[in-house]
């Protein structure tokens, strides 16, 4: 999965849920990178959550599908 962030902006924090709500995986990002590549660990098919949490402090969420 790729992220591509604007002007300044970049995440600090990542989690990725499955669909039962459990967290899988959790990284505290260390760069400062306008795009970010993120690993689902042993993906399966089925909808994940993706969080972020982005440097200026705001929470952005989106669902991925696998298949």
């Amino acid at each position: 999965i790729y992220v591509e962030f604007k002007d300044g902006i970049y995440a600090r924090q990542v989690s990725i849920y499955n669909s039962d709500g459990k967290r899988i995986s959790d990284y505290q990002v260390k760069s400062h990178e306008p795009r970010l590549e993120i690993q689902i660990p042993q993906p399966s098919a089925g909808m994940y959550l993706l969080r972020l949490v982005l440097n200026d402090g705001t929470m952005v969420s989106r669902k991925i599908i696998s298949k």
